[in-house]
């Protein structure tokens, strides 16, 4: 969890730089990995720190991320959410969790937008996934998403 609190840190500096830039937004096809290429070398110092310790046959040279290439799905263990409702207590919005719930047995550790990190069971996380994304999808039809 220690790799998603730095995640969380480098996300909060970014939006801090800019008080109006919006956290960046996530592009499906890398499940938000090139979103947080933003975030190295200047607000994450260290490329590792996207490899969950969990996947260490991924943590040789040739997988760690390198300056100016974006993140993979192969240099980045975690999904970084976004369109994240607004209207929501950040204690409750899931940002960053592991891509793999295999990655620590059967569950996986999940960053929220206040900082906080967690491990919860696959069922829970699919469970607040779903409630979460369904919030999402109503703020959208109701043109009031706009999240950070």
């Amino acid at each position: 969890m220690v790799n998603l609190k730095q995640i969380g840190r480098g996300l909060e500096a970014y939006r801090l730089e800019d008080p109006g830039r919006r956290l960046p937004y996530a592009d499906s096809g890398t499940g938000g990995c090139k979103a947080l290429s933003l975030l190295y070398p200047r607000f994450v110092s260290d490329p590792r720190v996207f490899l969950c310790s969990a996947e260490e046959a991924k943590r040789s040279i040739y997988y760690i991320h390198k300056p100016g290439m974006p993140l993979t799905t192969e240099t980045c263990s975690y999904h970084y959410e976004t369109g994240l409702p607004s209207a929501v207590a950040p204690s409750d919005v899931m940002i960053v969790w592991d891509r793999l719930a295999s990655s620590h047995g059967k569950g996986r550790n999940v960053l929220f937008l206040d900082g906080h990190t967690k491990w919860m069971s696959e069922s829970q996380f699919q469970k607040r996934l779903k409630a979460q994304r369904d919030a999402i999808e109503t703020k959208r039809r109701n043109g009031t998403a706009n999240g950070p």
